[in-house]
């Protein structure tokens, strides 16, 4: 007969209650220490399926309720080399539980074309040394995950500095980059879009669906916003221009594109020109002959973020989030000269309304604006000194960093919910398409 020593010796734990089993895990990364975890055992793996499911049901409740914890994350500094220079207008997409960053440009015009990747289980910074044909140097690009490749198309770059009176440049460049094997290449197509930067694109099934952007106007200096809708298959690896219906989307730049489902996307904001602001919502549902465009009703617009157009949109469960300043900054955003450019790559002839811009003048500087630096002031988020100096020196901003009228801005910043499930649902009734398997899938 065993002692109760040797007894002790050989409990595991695996002999612990489901309850504290699901609590040890739920400690766990969900990235890479939870896909390991699941591979223990059946019992493991029911385990962690329950602890995801419970972590999307409080994630999804906090984002309804804005209860959500905000934590500025700071990478140990390693050197040069292993911590991301600072940039805005870069490219950023999520897959296999890493972050890839691309690109960008600096506040003295620096562009980038380097690659960069975040281990979200480990929170450090990693640049891959990839080989084959890189990508120019460019800012307001599109990055996509497809089949354990990056899809990067489009941008703009900065003319360099000699010879003078150069102008910018767009790109219809489109590079796949190979995870596995860190490898660039480009793709030839014989039909190809115009050049393009600030547009939008999202993955649906084999397909590319890339949307508005800025376009060369006609004339050397001027730009132009687009509503053309192009479709990248990466089965024949080429391009092609569907036909759309005729109601269908202003022209837009700096917009959100939110995945549905393998038949819709959706399409939030954006920026028609100088002073022309949109906050107006689309679906475009993909058929086989002719794809269409309807717009939803908004109700409860008035929660609205104030400047969709130039922050992105996330879908969470059934919700697109927006997180943007709210509406008593909205105003202290504008500048003389003109709040177009997100896209770095600014429309002429911009002006502001004079009663604008003397209601900015009168509410004089915002607080803790301390860093001056070429494109203007940078602010806080609410936090205290020591708080507001510990993300200036991370790697990555705690707060807004869109290029608005010249000004670099951080402010007191505010979510925005839309509901989705809804308005998808009205439409694929309207025409005729989807399941009640999709639907359900959507809810969830």
């Amino acid at each position: 007969m065993s002692s109760p020593e040797e007894n002790l010796r050989k409990k595991t734990i695996d002999d612990l209650p489901d309850e504290i089993l699901e609590y040890i895990l739920s400690l766990v990364s969900p990235y890479k220490d939870s896909e390991s975890c699941r591979e223990v055992s059946r019992r493991w793996c029911r385990t962690i399926n329950s602890v995801n499911q419970h972590s999307k049901c409080d994630l999804y409740r906090s984002v309804l309720n804005s209860s959500v914890l905000w934590q500025c994350i700071v990478p140990p500094n390693l050197g040069p080399t292993t911590t991301i220079t600072k940039r805005y207008s870069h490219a950023a997409c999520y897959c296999d539980n890493f972050m890839y960053v691309f690109g960008g440009c600096t506040l003295r015009c620096t562009m980038f074309n380097d690659l960069w990747t975040l281990d979200l289980s480990s929170r450090k910074w990693i640049r891959p040394y990839s080989t084959g044909c890189y990508p120019s140097p460019k800012a307001c690009a599109t990055i996509c995950c497809y089949n354990k490749s990056l899809i990067l198309f489009g941008g703009w770059t900065h003319p360099p500095p000699y010879p003078l009176h150069q102008i910018q440049r767009l790109f219809n460049e489109l590079h796949i980059y190979d995870i596995t094997s860190n490898t660039w290449n480009i793709i030839h197509s014989p039909v190809t879009p115009p050049p393009m930067a600030g547009h939008s694109a999202t993955i649906h099934g084999n397909n590319m669906v890339v949307f508005g952007g800025l376009q060369w106007g006609g004339s050397l200096f001027l730009y132009s916003s687009s509503n053309d809708v192009w479709c990248f298959n990466f089965e024949t690896l080429c391009w092609s221009k569907p036909e759309t219906s005729e109601e269908k989307p202003k022209t837009r730049y700096g917009q959100s594109q939110i995945y549905l489902d393998d038949e819709n996307m959706m399409i939030m904001g954006g920026c028609q020109g100088p002073n022309s602001i949109l906050d107006d919502v689309w679906i475009l549902t993909i058929t086989k002959s002719v794809w269409v465009w309807k717009q939803l009703k908004v109700n409860n617009s008035q929660w609205a973020a104030p400047l969709l157009w130039c922050h992105p949109a996330c879908r969470v469960g059934d919700v697109v989030v927006v997180f943007s300043c709210g509406p008593s900054q909205a105003l202290s955003h504008y500048s003389s000269c003109s709040p177009v450019r997100t896209s770095p790559p600014p429309p002429q002839d911009a002006s502001i309304p004079p009663e604008v811009v003397a209601r900015q003048a009168s509410q004089g500087p915002l607080p803790n604006e301390k860093d001056v630096n070429v494109n203007g002031q940078r602010g806080s988020l609410g936090k205290n000194k020591s708080s507001l100096d510990a993300s200036a020196s991370s790697s990555s901003s705690s707060g807004y960093r869109g290029t608005i009228g010249g000004c670099l801005r951080e402010q007191l910043m505010e979510m925005s919910v839309f509901q989705v499930r809804m308005c998808l649902i009205q439409c694929r009734r309207a025409n005729g398409v989807g399941s009640r398997r999709r639907t359900a899938a959507l809810g969830g």
